[in-house]
């Protein structure tokens, strides 16, 4: 076997490598699980050194470990998660009681209207009385 056509084989090799590590960042990232090495160690079955060598999966872990941030933290994704579900809670109870409201002010306005009426019949009753 030639020289070039082994070199070609190795570099084909190392780019599956690559993409199989890019691929496994990004299920981590999607399950909001803390991208590391060892974790891509025990996912991959790749060497430490491998990581460390390669400077694209390297590059790739630190752009991943920026990206991610706090969302690591299984304790701020839950409370994450329940901030939301109380915000859309109330959302919906805001959107009821504006509802209620619009109902309660053309009550208010029927009312009103059924209370001035009231009035002037009281008005013409005390009128034919004196």
């Amino acid at each position: 076997m030639k020289y070039s056509k082994m070199v070609e084989m190795s570099q084909e090799k190392s780019r599956e490598k690559v993409a199989r590590v890019k691929i496994e960042i990004q299920k981590m990232l999607d399950r909001k699980e803390r991208v590391t090495v060892s974790g891509l160690e025990r996912a991959t079955g790749f060497s430490n050194s491998f990581f460390y060598r390669n400077e694209e999966v390297n590059q790739a872990v630190k752009e991943a470990q920026l990206k991610q941030g706090e969302c690591y933290n299984p304790k701020k994704v839950i409370f994450d998660m329940a901030l939301e579900n109380k915000v859309m809670y109330l959302k919906t109870a805001i959107f009821k009681l504006k509802k209620d409201m619009k109902k309660l002010e053309r009550e208010n306005l029927e009312l009103q209207k059924e209370n001035v009426r009231l009035k002037e019949i009281l008005e013409k009753l005390q009128a034919k009385d004196n």
